[in-house]
């Protein structure tokens, strides 16, 4: 809010909420840049819109970082293993020999010669075991705008319901976090380009 007033800059701060910056981090993701051309008070109409209380924001957040956590847990454990089996593991990665049932995503149990424990499961994407590639990310796009068509077409309040939960407790964090992680791992050029992906995704 860089050229307004202090006063302006409280008002509107006050206006968008508690943990705001969450929210205007998903507008940003899913407008593609549309969020970020508008002005300060059209931004803040547009967190309002969401309409996301503190709860259900502190609420994503927290299952982010508890995906985070298990994540760093699943490599930890794989510590026990031999210099040797890491050493074939990320070699099949990176040669990208670790399918999974969803085209363009890898898998950490097929790098390490295992079967899959979900075998009913066939939409890899947020398994725990998921390597996640730029592909990923196009694909969570993707699902976040099936189910907003989903909520909006369906008159059904439980379906409306189940839709935004799966968005906004499932998806969206999942985003969130390969966002935090590319930044954190690879530098702020990474974190752009899967944002890059999201915008492309978006205007399609």
């Amino acid at each position: 809010m860089n050229g307004y007033t202090p006063e302006f800059v409280a008002r509107e701060l006050f206006e968008r909420g508690v943990l705001s910056a969450i929210p205007s981090m998903l507008l940003k993701m899913i407008t593609g840049g549309e969020y970020q051309a508008l002005e300060a008070h059209d931004q803040t109409t547009m967190i309002q819109s969401l309409n996301l209380s503190p709860s259900e924001i502190e609420r994503s957040i927290t299952i982010m970082n508890k995906n985070m956590k298990r994540s760093l847990e699943l490599v930890k454990s794989l510590r026990s293993s031999s210099h040797k089996d890491l050493l074939l593991l990320l070699h099949r990665i990176g040669c990208g020999d670790a399918v999974s049932k969803t085209e363009g995503c890898m898998c950490l149990m097929t790098a390490l010669g295992r079967e899959c424990p979900f075998p009913g499961q066939t939409n890899c994407p947020a398994c725990e075991y998921e390597i996640s590639t730029k592909t990923t990310m196009f694909l969570m796009v993707q699902e976040v705008k099936r189910l907003k068509r989903e909520h909006q077409s369906t008159k059904s309040p439980f379906l409306k319901n189940k839709y935004a939960v799966m968005a906004r407790d499932i998806v969206l964090p999942a985003i969130t976090g390969m966002l935090v992680s590319a930044e954190e791992v690879y530098g702020k050029e990474s974190m752009k380009a899967l944002e890059l992906i999201v915008q492309e995704a978006t205007h399609e």
